[in-house]
């Protein structure tokens, strides 16, 4: 005879058969910080009672965060379209991140939320437009606010911002570009893990 459960009326809780014939008592056992057994675990006062936990965590759900350890020199103004490839992981669940292509390889396909800030340094008068970007294998740019980097800047210096709420496929790899134009090619990208950072996450 195989093994049986059940809830037995007279609060002896849950009970399994075992093939030699004898009777264990068994008890319920959530998943941290997944799933909880709020109340009756063993069924000996009564049916178990089975929730989800108010605050779900997912260790193993695709996110990760990367920076720039160090200045990049002269990487755009004069109309470049600079991929930056941010070289520090701040955190990578799922190594999906890669500090040597800047690119982000998604492991299934889904909806992602994607996040970068670049701050950019030595802009000039002639450097009037710049745009942040996301760049797919798949031949899609999604591109952030064209605006007028130098009217905007403290000193050469201004920071700029971009999120994305888009479908990727698996495998497809996307990274966090950068473009100025209208000058020559003097503008820095700065380092700094809340200056210039790439960031995302699988939402679902």
């Amino acid at each position: 005879m195989g093994s049986i459960n059940c809830i037995n009326e007279k609060n002896i809780g849950i009970q399994s058969l075992a093939s030699s014939g004898v009777i264990n008592g068994v008890t319920i056992t959530g998943t941290a910080n997944q799933i909880s057994i709020s109340s009756n675990a063993d069924g000996t006062a009564g049916n178990p009672t089975v929730a989800r936990s108010a605050t779900i965590v997912n260790s193993t759900q695709p996110c990760f965060m990367a920076y720039l350890s160090g200045n990049l020199t002269d990487v755009t103004g004069d109309g470049t379209n600079y991929t930056v490839i941010f070289d520090t992981k701040a955190f990578d669940q799922g190594t999906n991140y890669s500090t040597s292509t800047g690119n982000f390889t998604a492991p299934v396909t889904g909806l992602y939320l994607l996040t970068s800030s670049i701050t950019l340094s030595g802009v000039l008068a002639g450097n009037s437009s710049a745009n942040l970007r996301f760049n797919s294998s798949l031949s899609k740019a999604y591109r952030g606010l064209l605006f007028n980097p130098f009217t905007i800047s403290v000193s050469g210096v201004v920071g700029v911002s971009f999120s994305l709420f888009v479908k990727l496929t698996a495998a497809e790899n996307i990274a966090s570009q950068i473009i100025v134009s209208n000058g020559t090619k003097v503008v820095d990208v700065l380092s700094g893990s809340v200056s210039s950072f790439f960031s995302g996450a699988l939402i679902t």
